[in-house]
């Protein structure tokens, strides 16, 4: 069994809770003991060899500051038995909880230390684990394992979600950019949104602004939406189209080739140091999969997006995903962390309330994510006595019918099943139906908050749509994505609550556990 893992914090509400978060990561088991003061926090704990034990106990002591008046705060002592047991464990960037045993614990600015006899011994070597987790990247090929989901089983125990905090510290959202958005494949556009040579758009991914563009040889290019001169934004709007096959920054009109190197410094004087080669665009790793354009902010790093696909292109092969065209967008700023929206579509516990439109249709989720889960006392499956989809119905519309052919290239089997979901995080999520697919890209804005891109997509055989169809295919997954958002909303707003520290997942909800135990894996494993 792995040592257990214990330290010694004195904090805010939102210290504590930052603590908490960060020690609920390690990959060893926490014994932690919280003592809480109205407006202070005690975390105390320590790590164990050979079964060593320590007492401790907390005292309250007075501190006058110079030039002001008196405060009081927390001292605790602790008194080990084995000193040479200790260790030392780091939960946050600039929170450190240096080695024991303690005298005295000390708050400064925003660093924790636990004072020694020895000064020589704060220079003790740091287990730095959040530094560590910043280096992850695509080392785990966890987007592999979601898209090839294992067969549906069910928890057999209530499983433990994520730190409340991790959905919506400050802190903790910067590392998961590093971790999740930044080193990652990122679906970003669709390839017929930029169709021909020199069109381009932007799109922005946590703090980075990235600009998409075709090149004269027809090539989908990605670079990052800065000039090499002094940083400003190249595209200030959404959408474009370079009309002279050239990139103009705005501010002082250095030029670029749509290859990304610079072409032209109009008004520079000369100088023998100036090499132009040195200053082309810094490039985004860029490549495409289904008419989905990818990125990854790794660059020339980046591993092959096929080794992120995992059996995706064998699975929509037939469907012809690349062919299709984008027939509706609805842009949406939904106030939640991304991470709820992923949970909230691995699972269908909560449909029936939420969701009773789409329940109408599928009505297999009328058992609450339940149905082809029930076994019987030997663990065999028990046959459903209730039909998976709504007698009749041909797609996923609000009455079930379809005014469009299935696609062309789909087998007997394919065209009779109504709804596949697939997902592909941290930001692709995938509701394919015989005669459309409804996509969306979501893309992380703050902590608390994203920006979900809802795409339609047609045979371009059947489009342009006439109003009255159009409306007939967008209506219901437009209703039950407002229904989503509404309720990651309230859940965002709900997790703030002092008192609540994680989630739990119930026995259907066996993909929220498989997507919270990949967050935990990535943030701890470091860099190959």
């Amino acid at each position: 069994m792995p040592e257990p893992v214990v330290g010694i914090l004195v904090g805010s509400e939102s210290d504590r809770e930052r603590m908490q978060g960060a020690f609920d990561e390690l990959d060893k088991p926490v014994f932690i003991r919280w003592q809480i003061p109205p407006e202070r926090i005690l975390l105390i704990g320590r790590v164990h060899r050979d079964r060593a034990h320590g007492l401790f106990e907390a005292r309250d002591g007075n501190r006058r500051n110079r030039g002001r008046e008196q405060e009081k705060e927390l001292e605790y002592r602790v008194r080990a038995h084995r000193a040479e047991t200790q260790e030392s464990v780091a939960v946050e960037p600039t929170l450190r909880i240096p080695s024991l045993p303690a005298r005295r614990v000390r708050r400064r600015r925003d660093l924790f230390r636990v004072g020694v006899p020895d000064p020589r011994a704060r220079k003790r070597a740091t287990l730095d684990v959040s530094r560590r987790a910043r280096r992850a990247s695509s080392i785990l090929t966890t987007e592999k394992s979601v898209a090839e989901l294992p067969a549906r089983e069910p928890l057999k125990r209530v499983a433990k979600g994520l730190p409340s905090s991790w959905y919506r510290d400050p802190v903790h959202y910067t590392r998961e950019l590093d971790v999740f958005w930044y080193g990652r494949w990122i679906a970003a556009t669709r390839a017929d949104e930029i169709p021909n040579a020199g069109d381009w758009r932007t799109i922005r991914v946590g703090t980075q602004s990235i600009l998409l563009l075709r090149d004269a040889s027809g090539k989908v290019r990605a670079f990052h939406n800065t000039c090499r001169h002094r940083g400003s934004l190249l595209c200030a709007e959404e959408a474009g189209r370079f009309e002279r096959q050239r990139i103009v920054c705005p501010y002082h009109a250095w030029t670029y080739s749509l290859e990304g190197e610079l072409v032209a410094t109009p008004r520079r004087m000369p100088t023998p140091d100036f090499n132009p080669e040195t200053f082309s665009l810094f490039e985004v790793a860029a490549q495409a999969w289904g008419g989905f354009v990818f990125v990854n902010l790794a660059g020339r790093d980046a591993r092959p997006l096929a080794e992120s696909l995992g059996s995706l292109p064998e699975r929509f092969a037939r469907y012809g995903f690349d062919t299709l065209c984008v027939g509706k967008r609805i842009v949406a700023d939904v106030n939640a962390n991304w991470k709820l929206l992923v949970e909230n579509f691995s699972e269908c516990f909560h449909c029936p309330p939420v969701h009773p439109e789409l329940c109408r249709i599928v009505t297999a989720y009328r058992d609450a994510g339940a149905w082809g889960l029930h076994r019987d006392a030997g663990g065999a499956p028990v046959p459903e006595s209730q039909r998976e989809f709504k007698d009749g119905a041909r797609t996923l519309t609000l009455d079930g019918t379809a005014r469009l052919e299935p696609f062309a290239g789909l087998d007997e089997a394919e065209r009779a099943t109504l709804y596949v979901p697939a997902l592909l995080p941290p930001n692709l999520f995938l509701n394919v139906h015989p005669d459309y697919v409804n996509a969306h890209m979501m893309f992380p804005t703050g902590p608390e908050s994203v920006r979900i891109v809802y795409d339609w997509l047609f045979e371009p055989r059947s489009l342009p749509l006439a109003p009255g169809d159009l409306d007939h295919y967008v209506a219901l997954w437009d209703l039950t994505n407002r229904q989503d958002a509404r309720n990651c909303e309230w859940q965002q707003q709900g997790m703030r609550s002092r008192e609540f520290r994680h989630g739990v997942y119930m026995p259907q909800e066996f993909d929220c556990d498989r997507f919270a135990r990949w967050v935990r894996a990535a943030l701890r494993r470091p860099r190959a």
